[in-house]
């Protein structure tokens, strides 16, 4: 299901802002990333199905999150791929990522062992995604787009 308004530049965009708000808060929030990946680099591929939007986005091994809208070559610690909602919904934490995985509505290529280390990134990352979305609806009159994505059944 697509929410008329939400289009590639604007996850796009909520991505991008997601990645300032996230690196210029407090250094606590980049030592809980250090913590999760044991200060390893780690980069995670992530496919919006319906938007053909592909974003790498690199856990530096100091904490920092980056993302490169040009795939890296090197091969991904692990590879995601779901539509918009099920994205939106795993980022405002709506829906666990592993409930995501056992009703299929994402494809994950990887080792259990990374899916794992995963698993604790996203609520590391999500009140930044929050503030991201929030900040770009307001900037683009999406408030009820946003709100039909709330109330959407993933």
């Amino acid at each position: 299901m697509v929410v008329e308004g939400v289009t590639r530049d604007i996850v796009k965009e909520i991505v991008d802002v997601m990645t300032v708000v996230f690196n210029s808060q407090e250094p606590d929030f980049k030592e809980k990333i250090k913590s999760i990946t044991g200060g390893v680099r780690k980069v995670y591929r992530f496919e919006v199905t319906d938007l053909g939007l592909v974003a790498d986005v690199e856990l530096t091994s100091e904490g920092g999150v980056v993302i490169h809208w040009d795939s890296l070559e090197e091969e991904p610690n692990l590879k995601i791929s779901s539509e918009a909602l099920v994205f939106d919904g795993v980022m405002t934490q709506r829906i666990s990522p592993m409930k995501v995985m056992l009703k299929r509505k994402a494809k994950v290529k990887g080792s259990l062992k990374e899916v794992a280390k995963f698993r604790p990134v996203i609520p590391a990352l999500s009140a930044s995604y929050k503030k991201a979305r929030v900040h770009v609806a307001e900037k683009h009159g999406l408030q009820e787009a946003l709100k039909k994505m709330d109330e959407a059944k993933i």
